[in-house]
């Protein structure tokens, strides 16, 4: 099992929802690779599974990413814990 940083999940999710607001589109995983110099398209696919199974972000019919309606630009997951458990 791996720790997943919870900021880490809240500014992906942000940072998604910047990007759809500034260039009309979704970021690729390279790109968000990239932005948060992870290093690794593992490491992205990760926590973009995490946050599609938690209800953060959803994949569009193209394989876009999008974020639900009912999260809304920098609502943050009030967990009490700052790493969050992965199975993948």
């Amino acid at each position: 099992m791996r720790n997943l940083d919870i900021n880490t999940l809240e500014a992906i999710k942000n940072y998604i929802s910047q990007y759809q607001i500034k260039n009309g589109k979704s970021p690729s995983y390279r790109v968000i690779d990239k932005e948060f110099h992870f290093n690794s398209l593992a490491k992205v696919q990760r926590y973009m599974n995490w946050l599609t199974r938690n209800g953060w972000v959803e994949k569009a019919d193209l394989g876009g990413i999008s974020i639900p309606q009912n999260l809304k630009l920098g609502e943050k997951n009030h967990n009490k814990n700052q790493i969050v458990n992965y199975r993948g």
